[in-house]
């Protein structure tokens, strides 16, 4: 992940852009223990948060802007271990996307509840926890702010009755010096208690199809009408709403209007729990994409587009990672394969016979040109780069489309033939490159090019008769191309 931080950096800052302050902050661990994460602030700088080792204390860098570079760290005191937080271990319990608990923010004093959501590797495993912050002070500051009626009331609980919101109080309050939450029961305002203790029932027995219910008491100012209702999503969470109104505030028009505050009051929840889940769910789909990416990439995997077809940032990251991706595994001059992409194909085609997915045999080629030493003594290294450049395209292009060509080193190239039926099928492509390569050169003046002539020696080798891996089989191609060579000059 260390090696990947500023594409990684560059993603959790989209993602925590697309949600405005207090709901900033993006972050993921993974089941090694490394940890990453972004906040973004409000006048546009962040701070990147990581930690490469739960053996070294995360290290914290403000900058000014996506494209500003990182100020000095700030070395946290204590060692941090993402596995052992509530959020990752709350993703690992679920298997699937969770809510944590809500909790207390202590550097805001504002209710918090965390989305995470597990990403799994090739074999079904977790590999890392994804996971949002979303704060819950819009959604109070707008239960506060409802004037259901004169002494009326509303509010949203946890089914253990902890608030969440309340147009009465706040949700919670200070012990000991520290934020804490409050309880329903515990509120400074009676009918917020009375109808609690009420409609507690409900809440530990939970309403039936999610459909409201409404319950006639009498409490501490007379007759008292309440409305509840319960939200709950496929990630674990369920909380209830209660519009309470006394008697005595009823007027014309007054069932209509508690109906109306306790919708609203409902689809503003919805809406605080819908956009942490599309924050978690964009950033984990990109987080996976770029894990695939660079795990294919590890794993010599050929080039393949990380598949975000987009025209914003985003698109860019992306862009610049299948480029990076490309120029890993390709010879920077011949922009054939390099010699380290070729081996791991070839290595992979072998673990694909040995386990059956594969039935028939293959051929590796070793190619080496003749007389090219020439063209760089006469006309310049300049002249060689371009003349291999074409015999590399000559190459390519003498080939089937699942046949791979790399370069080797220098003026050598090799080719994996991938289905072959027999040794004889492989003459025939052999003679077939070899034809190819003798044609006059078209990347040169004509004037220059009747003066070059180069060739080709080849030698082959067969899976597994020749070797049963990478590098026997190129030795013995090379061995026999080798004996080739000295065969023609010997002819000559």
């Amino acid at each position: 992940m260390e090696a990947e931080s500023d594409t990684l950096r560059n993603r959790l800052w989209i993602a925590a852009s697309l949600n405005p302050d207090p709901n900033n902050y993006v972050y993921y661990g993974n089941r090694r223990g490394q940890f990453a994460g972004v906040v973004k602030n409000a006048d546009g700088s962040g701070q990147w948060r990581s930690g490469h080792s739960v053996t070294t204390p995360r290290g914290m860098q403000r900058f000014a802007g996506l494209d500003a570079p990182l100020e000095k760290a700030i070395i946290e005191s204590r060692l941090y271990d993402p596995r052992q937080r509530p959020w990752y271990q709350r993703a690992l319990e679920a298997k699937k996307s969770a809510w944590s608990p809500i909790y207390v923010d202590t550097r805001t004093g504002e209710l918090v509840a965390t989305r995470t959501k597990p990403l799994f590797d090739a074999n079904g495993q977790i590999e890392g926890v994804a996971a949002t912050d979303v704060s819950l002070k819009m959604l109070n500051d707008f239960v506060r702010a409802l004037r259901v009626s004169q002494n009326g009331v509303a509010f949203v609980a946890e089914q253990n009755g902890d608030l969440i919101a309340s147009s009465s109080d706040d949700s919670t309050r200070l012990s000991n010096g520290q934020q804490t939450r409050l309880n329903a029961s515990q509120s400074g305002n009676t009918l917020v208690r009375a109808t609690y203790a009420e409609v507690a029932d409900m809440f530990k027995l939970g309403l039936r199809n999610g459909q409201p219910q409404s319950r006639a008491f009498d409490g501490p100012a007379g007759r008292i009408y309440a409305s509840v209702n319960v939200i709950r999503d496929d990630a674990g969470l369920e909380w209830i709403t209660v519009v309470a109104v006394p008697r005595s505030d009823f007027m014309v028009g007054v069932t209509e209007n508690v109906t109306r505050t306790a919708t609203v009051a409902i689809i503003a929840a919805l809406l605080a729990i819908a956009l942490g889940l599309w924050v978690l769910n964009w950033v984990s789909h990109d987080l996976r994409l770029l894990s695939t990416a660079a795990r294919r990439l590890g794993e010599g995997h050929l080039f393949m587009p990380v598949g975000i077809a987009r025209k914003d940032e985003l698109g860019e990251l992306a862009r610049n990672f299948e480029v990076m991706h490309l120029s890993l595994q390709t010879d920077k001059l011949t922009g054939v394969f390099n010699r380290e992409t070729f081996e791991k194909q070839v290595t992979r085609r072998i673990e694909e016979h040995r386990s059956g997915l594969r039935s028939t045999s293959f051929s590796v080629l070793f190619v080496d040109l003749d007389h090219f030493k020439r063209v760089n003594d006469q006309l310049g290294h300049q002249t060689g780069d371009i003349v291999l450049a074409e015999l590399a395209n000559r190459l390519k292009h003498a080939l089937r489309s699942g046949d791979i060509v790399g370069r080797y080193g220098g003026d050598e190239f090799v080719v994996l033939l991938s289905e072959i039926e027999n040794a004889s099928a492989v003459q025939r492509v052999r003679e077939k490159i070899e034809q190819r390569m003798t044609e006059p050169l078209t990347s040169l003046p004509a004037d220059v090019a009747a003066n070059i002539f180069v060739s080709a020696s080849i030698g082959l080798a067969i899976y597994p008769d020749s070797g049963p891996d990478v590098s026997s089989l190129l030795a013995a191609a090379d061995k026999e191309m080798y004996e080739r060579k000295q065969a023609t000059r010997q002819a000559i």
